[in-house]
């Protein structure tokens, strides 16, 4: 199953940094869970998880175009779960 964080996919980078909306929907749509379920790794309650998670959204709007791929985002969760 292909993804848009594949490292290879240029347009879909392009298109975040752009801000393009439905690019940054579609990245939402297909990560939020995995965001979500890494978070339940740190946190105990799936509350606490999932505003883990929608911080590191919000950062990732308010900066996507500086956009990189995974490790960019793995960064800015990183830095909302401390």
């Amino acid at each position: 199953m292909r993804t848009p964080m594949q490292a290879d996919d240029q347009a879909l980078i392009e298109k975040l940094r752009a801000r393009d909306k439905a690019a940054f929907a579609t990245l939402v749509r297909e990560l939020h869970g995995s965001l979500v379920r890494v978070a339940m790794m740190f946190v105990k309650s799936r509350a606490t998880a999932e505003e883990i998670a929608q911080d590191t959204w919000g950062s990732a709007h308010a900066s996507l175009d500086q956009f990189e791929g995974p490790s960019w985002l793995q960064m800015l969760f990183a830095s909302e779960a401390r």
